[in-house]
């Protein structure tokens, strides 16, 4: 297992319409072009041997050799690369509850 690192990223919400998150989550106006931190989100990942293809949501995705194969917090399977999952994910110890991977 793996745990996402903490990182900072810069979020503008583009898209109208009520925020999908409970109301109490939901973002204000003034949030927008503001930074956000990323959840500690613990994920199950293996890194591939053989080149492969997998149908996810935004389409076909190929993983290529040494890339890493993760399964994310709500079963969802995507690709990543070797030196991006290396700079954004750390290894979690067997005993690290599971209980940060509900987003």
């Amino acid at each position: 297992m793996a745990k996402k690192k903490d990182e900072t990223i810069f979020a503008k919400m583009e898209r109208p319409g009520p925020w999908p998150d409970p109301p109490e989550r939901a973002p204000k106006a003034d949030w927008n072009g503001r930074k956000f931190r990323k959840l500690p989100v613990v994920v199950e990942a293996v890194q591939i041997g053989v080149p492969l293809t997998l149908e996810t949501l935004e389409g076909t995705m190929r993983g290529n050799i040494g890339d890493w194969l993760i399964t994310g917090v709500k079963g969802e399977k995507y690709f990543c690369q070797d030196e991006i999952f290396r700079m954004t994910y750390e290894p979690v110890a067997e005993a690290e509850p599971e209980a940060e991977s509900n987003s």
